[in-house]
């Protein structure tokens, strides 16, 4: 309905010897930007449900690539 926008943001981590890129993914709503995800893991390819209630994203947070939602509405 255009009351929401979500992207990713890619930032470089460096931890001793670690070195690597880490995206996640944010939501702007009701005039403020919010982190929906974090962690080790990258989190991508993030689309809202056709009602608008859920986002769902892809991670591999289990070890291989899976398919994630989150409830929008808190």
């Amino acid at each position: 309905d255009g009351t929401a926008a979500v992207w990713t943001q890619t930032l470089a981590v460096t931890d001793g010897e670690k070195s690597e890129y880490l995206t996640h993914i944010y939501t702007y709503r009701g005039g403020r930007a919010v982190q929906l995800t974090r962690g080790d893991k990258s989190a991508g390819a993030p689309r809202f449900s056709p009602d608008g209630k859920w986002l769902l994203f892809t991670s591999a947070r289990d070890g291989k690539n899976n398919l994630f939602r989150l409830p929008m509405d808190g």
